[in-house]
């Protein structure tokens, strides 16, 4: 955004928000207290009868003019080559899609990516053979949308990166993995994943299961005691083991309707002095289909299945006698 008035400039150049945000800082604190000092007079008729419509400025309160006219030069797609700003297959899929699309205004085409790629002598059979495999990453990290089977448009998000990738900001990292396949010619033939990657990070973050905090429920010096022989006795050689004995040893000697999930935790602690990061994840696994070890009932309260009870006694009869 350009301003101007008399010989007083301003003239700002980036994201959407950011100019907006700038430009009205910029009329509140200056702009204003300039406009009550100065004499502004109108642009005669005569001088703006030439003035292309797209250009023309707008007038505000007593004649005062801000040009609407947003430019922003962006570099000819050789140079962009020769930078080398693209640092994926999917930035330069990106950027093919951004020039191709008069700079986003439009829908693309698979043909049309194709095509910028014989225009910036890029093509080759392996990244022709990837462009709906890249599609598709952008896609998921939502930079475009398809609008019906053929067609795609950029979506802001997807613009913002261009942005990054023109300003030679590109985040893109390669996933360090070993290929199984021989090594490319071309460091950016392959199917780059890096644009979703964030994304499924923050996923499997999400969905993971949370800690569960240390609670003390102050038992006595002989039932600690009591519970740690027993899980000496018993030598549990895994981790859903423990879980189990320390349900089983709740059963025998507390409440016969089962722990929660903070009583399993403590019990754990007192035995071992540790208990499982994900401690609700090992009793899922211990309820799944595959063993059916454990049952939660109404009241959140865990306990052994007949299953997990059989288990205990089988596995564990020798640490008794």
């Amino acid at each position: 955004m350009r301003f101007k008035l008399h010989e007083l400039e301003f003239e700002i150049e980036g994201q959407q928000d950011t100019v907006k945000e700038e430009f009205k800082n910029f009329n509140e604190n200056i702009l204003t207290q300039l406009l009550s000092k100065i004499n502004i007079t109108q642009i005669p008729n005569t001088e703006r009868q030439n003035i292309p419509e797209d250009k023309k400025p707008i007038e505000i309160g007593g004649g005062q003019v801000i040009n609407t006219k947003s430019e922003i030069d962006y570099p000819e797609l050789k140079d962009v080559k020769m930078r080398d700003l693209p640092k994926s297959e999917t930035e330069w899929l990106l950027i093919y899609a951004f020039y191709a699309t008069d700079f986003g205004k439009k829908e693309f085409t698979r043909p049309m990516l194709t095509k910028m790629y014989d225009d910036t002598d890029r093509k080759t059979d392996t990244r022709i053979g990837n462009i709906s495999a890249n599609i598709k990453s952008l896609v998921n990290g939502m930079y475009v949308k398809s609008t019906n089977d053929t067609n795609y448009i950029i979506l802001d998000a997807g613009k913002s990166r261009i942005q990054e990738i023109l300003d030679g900001k590109s985040v893109a990292k390669h996933s360090g993995k070993k290929s199984l396949k021989p090594k490319s010619k071309n460091k950016n033939d392959e199917v780059e994943p890096e644009i979703i990657q964030e994304s499924v990070k923050q996923k499997t973050k999400a969905t993971s299961s949370p800690q569960v905090a240390f609670v003390d429920l102050k038992y006595n010096v002989k039932e600690m005691t009591s519970l740690r022989d027993y899980f000496k006795e018993k030598s549990a050689k895994s981790q859903n083991e423990e879980v189990m004995l320390a349900i089983n040893w709740f059963m025998e000697n507390k409440s016969n309707n089962g722990a929660t999930l903070e009583e399993i935790g403590y019990v754990l602690k007192i035995a071992t002095s540790k208990m499982p990061n994900v401690l609700s994840q090992v009793l899922i696994n211990l309820k799944g289909p595959k063993v059916n070890f454990v049952e939660k009932g109404a009241d959140a309260k865990y306990s052994l299945t007949s299953l997990g009870i059989m288990h205990i006694a089988d596995n564990f009869a020798k640490g008794d006698k």
